[in-house]
């Protein structure tokens, strides 16, 4: 599956986009990005194993709050964003 990364998580991977083989759902995913890319993805994205609520995940266009969080099913075809969420004042 394709992942694509935006804003602040471009400089934490140092890539715009990756490729994923293998993990059935969103956690898996996660985790293999958390290895791939080390300590500082893991505290912006995936701290203590659950989704940050500093990002916004998308699988195909839908947020995965929608979609069952972390344990979203993911296939081979799809496509992840993760963005970091944004404030304003």
């Amino acid at each position: 599956m394709k992942v694509l990364f935006f804003a602040t998580l471009r400089k934490v991977t140092g890539c715009t986009e990756t490729e994923v083989h293998g993990p059935a759902d969103l956690e898996g995913v996660l985790r293999e990005l958390g290895a791939r890319y080390g300590s500082a993805f893991k505290e912006k994205v995936f701290p203590d194993g659950q989704l940050s609520r500093d990002v916004m995940v998308m699988i195909n266009g839908h947020a995965v709050e929608h979609l069952g969080g972390s344990k979203a099913v993911v296939n081979e075809d799809d496509t992840i964003a993760i963005f970091p969420r944004l404030a304003g004042g």
